[in-house]
């Protein structure tokens, strides 16, 4: 099976597992970012082309994203109210 060259939002998230709507919401709110010059790291990488006014990425722009976002957890959360146990009591 050939790599297909570009990927529109659908073939984004059929390549990452995360669902169309999901994918659409990281890509709008990473040109939000982009366009006030608020972006972070992690952001949605912006569009390798556009055709019809459709956003298109490479598929490696695609994977480097995906290896380099932060997972889960990232950023640490709250801090335990009580450091010294192992729970959240």
């Amino acid at each position: 099976m050939t790599r297909p060259k570009y990927l529109d939002l659908h073939a984004v998230a059929e390549l990452t597992g995360l669902t169309y709507p999901t994918v659409r919401g990281y890509h709008n709110k990473a040109a939000i970012r982009r366009r006030d010059g608020t972006s972070r790291p992690g952001d949605f990488p912006p569009p390798d082309d556009v055709f019809s006014r459709v956003p298109l990425w490479l598929p490696d722009t695609i994977e480097t994203w995906m290896a380099n976002r932060p997972g889960r957890g990232t950023g640490g959360g709250r801090p335990r109210k009580n450091p010294n146990s192992g729970s959240d009591a």
